[in-house]
């Protein structure tokens, strides 16, 4: 594990580890049903469309809890897709244990943006945005790369702080050009 102190969070049957910083367990503990409710919801949706099967691409993929909540219903592909490093290693400590994980270390961006996006993160979090400051310099993924690893049914989820939109925006563009919904 990082060379941190940890704390530990269970989301169904998997405990996760988590930075001692991180909080997560807290909003948890103050809002028991959070992160519970939509991927719920999303198990419904993909059940009612005959489509459990599906792939999940977790874009800010964090420590692995949206990987977790995933996989008490599905053992289609997971792949989580995060640039911070110290969450990055948790992230595949917390999924060593699940079959059919692809992970990447990679901040999620069109191509036009890439090299213009700026990473931050404290708190349990990562951020990413436009703003003035030192673009991210590390490997960048775009969604036309995400699309290409992908068989048509697939889900996908982005919690990246600040750059939502243009990640979003970004992966429908390519869905059409590719055809790939």
């Amino acid at each position: 594990m990082p060379d941190q102190p940890s704390q530990f969070l269970q989301i169904g049957s998997t405990r996760l580890e988590l930075p001692a910083s991180h909080n997560l367990p807290e909003i948890m503990r103050q809002h028991p049903r959070y992160d519970f409710g939509y991927w719920n919801l999303i198990r419904e949706i993909l059940a009612e469309n005959d489509l459990l099967g599906a792939a999940s691409v977790d874009i800010g993929a964090n420590i692995g809890d949206s990987i977790a909540h995933f996989r008490r219903f599905s053992q289609g592909l997971a792949w989580g897709i995060e640039p911070v490093s110290d969450y990055f290693g948790f992230l595949k400590v917390n999924t060593a244990g699940f079959d059919n994980v692809w992970l990447s270390q990679a901040l999620v961006a069109p191509a036009a943006l890439s090299k213009k996006v700026r990473l931050s993160s404290g708190g349990g979090t990562g951020g990413t945005s436009l703003d003035a400051g030192d673009p991210y310099e590390g490997k960048t993924i775009s969604p036309e790369e995400i699309l290409a690893g992908l068989d048509d049914d697939f889900i996908v989820k982005s919690d990246t702080d600040g750059f939502d939109g243009q990640i979003i925006q970004g992966m429908a563009d390519a869905m059409i050009a590719t055809g790939k919904t």
